[in-house]
């Protein structure tokens, strides 16, 4: 078997030592996922879906299945519930608590990135700079602060695909093993998917790569144990105790089902503007970067016995954007467990062409950075058109700020690209990160989360002591309700059931949207009497008319 040479510290510059670099994303970390964490109430419709589930486990003292208005419920599997649950133990029942599982995955999938990366991955600090551009990049910061699996099975796929490239470098079977357990934590996450995408992807690669070594006895039974190790206990309690759930719920209606049915409608190449605005601000150098992927790619170079370098990158994030492409339902967090590998190939990229090159090398990063500079204005111009909606005029002065911080860190990126200074464009484009994600979770997030949740509406409904007093929801899903006012709230979407149940409780409140408040009363025979305004909902007392 050919052997690897050792790393060398001449191809890694003094930034990128494993120290300086867990140091670095551990202080990015802490500004960018945990402060104010708790500062935005539970956002409908995902949030809730999460964080009320864990909390009716957490007083039913039941860990074992997910529990929903007092039914146990399979809409995700258990791990992520479990990571809420432990929120709650640790900090209290409170929004904080609900998120800081996923801060702690996006975390760890950034120190991953920088100290697990295979050999290949190392030369001119490309891991730690792409660490870098992983976890300043808008969308993994914002999902960070977001109750939702995306950020834990994203971490999952990370260590899978971290620990498969190891073993392929050093053929040792503790890898395999590894990368089989992070694969099953990610089925324990969000099902099926966890399995399928690294199947895709490590076959697809083993084969165009000829990598034979991938199905070596040894390395399949070890994956196989850690897969089982992980993932099987939980799901074989489930098959025995709630068979209906797992066959007709999660695989039938949760998965196939969304998978063929088109729940959330997009736009074509939906992908590519989720990719140009999520990695932000360092996607505008992903075309040049895919580009000289796919040329690596073509040639095989990374055939037995070598390092897993650049196409391991592209077959791994291809795979994620391959399979969620076809699927039906599209969804911007859908894609997110390709971020890691596109923000090496875009680091890639940068230390390539901002090292000694030749011309054709200095024209392509002046002009991914002209792309970036362009790309930061023309999102900060539809920031201030969407400002002038009524939805988002309470965040006016908020988006404005927003929209200047792109424009000045678009710009800053062009001058280090001439300057030809790695370090100062690796410093402009994480400023830029950060200053886009403390912005709006400090201003943009909690003016446009106020309106939209139900937070206020039940705070003020304790203010005045009718908290109680809620009879239930009309025409309301939000979920959020739950969870605010600590109890399962009760849902009416019949006109003539909401009336039979407003004549047999004359006394109680209801939840109903502020805009149509009026209209669906009339429509039940019923005359409402607003008493509290808060966004979009409202809380009415109801008589016959």
């Amino acid at each position: 078997m050919p052997t690897l040479p050792p790393e060398s510290s001449h191809d890694r510059p003094a930034w990128a030592t494993p120290s300086f670099a867990v140091s670095l994303l551990i202080a990015l970390a802490i500004p960018l996922y945990f402060v104010r964490l708790g500062a935005a109430p539970l956002l409908d419709p995902d949030e809730p879906y999460y964080a009320v589930p864990a909390l009716e486990m957490l007083k039913a003292h039941s860990w074992a299945v997910p529990i929903f208005r007092g039914e146990p419920w399979f809409d995700k599997p258990i791990l992520y519930y479990w990571v809420v649950l432990a929120g709650y133990k640790l900090l209290g029942v409170e929004e904080a608590a609900a998120r800081i599982g996923s801060a702690l995955a996006a975390t760890a999938g950034a120190i991953a990135m920088a100290t697990l990366a295979p050999r290949a991955w190392r030369t001119g600090g490309a891991h730690v700079l792409g660490a870098l551009a992983l976890a300043t990049g808008i969308e993994y910061a914002f999902i960070a602060r977001a109750a939702v699996t995306d950020m834990t099975l994203t971490c999952c796929l990370t260590l899978g695909f971290l620990f498969a490239a190891r073993y392929l470098e050093d053929r040792r079977s503790w890898d395999a093993a590894a990368a089989g357990a992070a694969f099953g934590l990610a089925v324990l996450t969000k099902g099926p998917v966890g399995a399928l995408v690294p199947a895709l992807a490590l076959g697809a690669y083993g084969v165009w790569m000829r990598r034979r070594e991938l199905i070596a006895p040894h390395a399949v039974l070890s994956a196989a144990a850690g897969f089982l190790a992980t993932a099987a206990p939980w799901y074989a309690y489930m098959a025995v105790a709630h068979r209906d759930l797992v066959v007709r719920v999660f695989l039938g209606e949760e998965n196939l089902g969304r998978f063929l049915n088109p729940e959330h409608h997009q736009l074509p190449f939906f992908y590519v503007g989720v990719f140009l605005a999520g990695m932000l601000p360092w996607s505008a150098a992903l075309p040049w970067a895919l580009v000289g992927t796919a040329f690596d790619a073509w040639r095989r170079d990374e055939g037995r016995g070598t390092s897993p370098g650049p196409a391991y990158a592209l077959f791994w994030g291809a795979s994620i954007v391959a399979l969620f492409s076809i699927s039906a339902s599209k969804l911007l967090t859908y894609v997110l467990p390709a971020f890691p590998p596109a923000a090496f190939l875009v680091a890639r990229f940068w230390v390539d062409v901002l090292g000694p090159g030749s011309a054709r090398r200095r024209r392509a990063a002046l002009g991914a950075a002209a792309l970036g500079a362009a790309l930061s204005v023309l999102i900060a111009a539809a920031l201030l058109v969407a400002a002038r909606s009524p939805k988002y005029v309470v965040a006016l002065p908020s988006l404005r700020v927003l929209a200047g911080v792109l424009v000045c860190g678009g710009v800053a990126g062009v001058i280090a690209v001439r300057a030809r200074r790695i370090g100062w464009f690796a410093l402009s484009q994480s400023a830029l990160g950060l200053g886009l994600v403390i912005v709006g979770v400090l201003l943009v997030v909690p003016a446009i989360g106020t309106d939209d949740s139900t937070k206020a509406l039940v705070s003020d409904l304790r203010a005045r002591g009718l908290a109680d007093r809620v009879a239930g929801a009309y025409r309301v899903t939000d979920v959020s309700l739950d969870f605010y006012l600590d109890r399962t709230v009760s849902r009416e979407r019949d006109p003539a059931a909401w009336a039979r149940r407003t004549a047999a409780a004359p006394e109680g409140l209801w939840i109903v949207a502020t805009r149509d408040a009026e209209a669906e009363a009339e429509e039940a025979g019923l005359r409402a009497e607003r008493v509290i305004v808060a966004g979009r909902r409202s809380v009415v007392r109801l008589t016959p008319r």
